[in-house]
C-alpha cells in the first residue's frame, strides 16, 4: 500500500489505534471490518474504510518503581523474579519448596541436568492460585520429563503456586535438577513485542559495577549448573552492554538508559513474559528509579 493512497497515514492516533501505512501479508484493499494478520510483523491490522485504510493497536507502556535494598547487594527483580535453589536437586527424598503462606503466585519449573533413559514424572503438591483468583488447597501438578530429554531443557507447571509446596518424583529414576520459582509480566497473558525501554534513577551508593537486565522469559535458551543456580537465556538488553564503559551509578547522581529500537516479539498467551533485573555490587546503589516498557500488540 502506498502513502499517495492514504494519505492519514501520517500515523496519528485515533483512541487506541493508529492509523499505518500497511500491507498485512500484501492485502492492500478489503471490506471495513476485515481484520489482516501481517506474520511478517506480528500484527493485527483492521480495515476502516472499506478500501485502503488499515489500523492496527498503537504502542503502550508499563512501568515499575526500582530500587536497591539497604544492607545487600546482588540481584533484584521489578515486574516478576526468579527465584533459584541453590544447588540441583533430584528430588528424591522430596524436598519442601518456599515457605509456608508466602504469597508467591508463580510457577514451579526446573532445567535438566542430566539425560533420562526412562519418562521421569516429578510432581509439585501444594496450594496453587489461578489468575482468576480461584485458590485450590491442595492441588498436585506432574512435570513429565520424557527419555532422552537434552540436559539443559526447560520446564515450568502451567499452575502458579503460593505457600510451601513439596516437590518429589512420581515415576522413574531421579536425577539432577536446577529448580526455582518464576514469575514474569505477560501483558495479561497476551501476546505483544517489546519496542522499548527506559530506566531513570538516582543514585544511593558509587557502584562501579551495577547493572540492569532486560530478561524475555522463555523454554528456550537456559543451561544447567552442577554447582549452582542455572543460567537465564541471554537479555533482550543490558545497561553494561548497551553504554560499554559509562555504566556506573554514582552516589546522589542521576543517570539513565533508553532503547528505541527492540523488536522481540514475546508470546504472553503462551507462557512467555518479560522481568527486570537490577544488580548492584554496593549497598543501595539506586535509592530510586523507575523502569518504563514500550510495547506494541501481536
Amino acid at each position: 500500500m502506498t502513502s499517495d493512497r492514504l494519505r492519514q497515514a501520517e500515523v496519528r492516533e485515533q483512541a487506541d489505534m493508529i492509523m499505518v501505512t500497511a500491507d498485512p501479508d500484501g492485502v492492500e484493499t478489503a471490506a471495513e471490518g476485515t481484520f489482516a494478520f501481517d506474520t511478517t510483523t506480528n500484527i493485527l491490522y483492521i480495515n476502516t474504510d472499506g478500501a485502503t485504510a488499515w489500523a492496527r493497536g498503537g504502542f503502550s507502556e508499563k512501568s515499575w518503581a526500582f530500587n536497591s535494598p539497604q544492607g545487600s547487594t546482588g540481584s533484584f527483580y521489578v515486574g516478576g523474579y526468579y527465584d533459584f535453589g541453590a544447588t540441583p536437586n533430584d528430588f528424591a527424598p522430596a524436598l519442601a519448596w518456599g515457605t509456608a503462606n508466602a504469597s508467591y503466585a508463580a510457577h514451579f519449573f526446573i532445567v535438566t541436568g542430566a539425560v533420562p533413559g526412562g519418562n521421569v514424572t516429578i510432581r509439585v503438591t501444594g496450594t496453587s492460585i489461578t489468575d482468576a483468583a480461584v485458590r485450590v488447597a491442595v492441588d498436585t501438578e506432574d512435570i513429565v520429563v520424557t527419555a532422552g530429554t537434552a540436559v539443559d531443557t526447560y520446564f515450568e507447571t502451567s499452575k502458579k503456586w503460593i505457600g510451601q509446596v513439596e516437590i518429589s518424583v512420581f515415576a522413574g529414576t531421579p536425577f539432577d535438577n536446577n529448580y526455582g520459582w518464576a514469575k514474569y509480566w505477560d501483558n495479561g497473558n497476551r501476546n505483544f513485542t517489546v519496542r522499548g525501554l527506559e530506566a531513570v534513577w538516582l543514585g544511593g551508593a558509587n557502584d562501579a559495577n551495577a547493572d540492569i537486565h532486560l530478561h524475555h522469559h522463555r523454554a528456550t535458551g537456559w543451561t544447567f549448573n552442577a554447582g549452582a543456580p542455572p543460567d537465564e537465556p541471554t537479555p533482550i538488553a543490558t545497561l553494561q552492554v548497551d553504554h560499554n564503559t559509562e555504566y556506573e551509578v554514582r552516589n546522589n547522581e542521576h543517570g539513565a538508559w533508553k532503547r528505541t529500537n527492540l523488536s522481540t516479539a514475546v508470546a504472553g498467551s503462551s507462557s512467555e513474559g518479560t522481568l527486570i533485573e537490577i544488580v548492584n555490587t554496593a549497598n543501595r546503589a539506586f535509592e530510586l528509579g523507575t523502569f518504563l516498557l514500550t510495547i506494541s500488540p501481536g
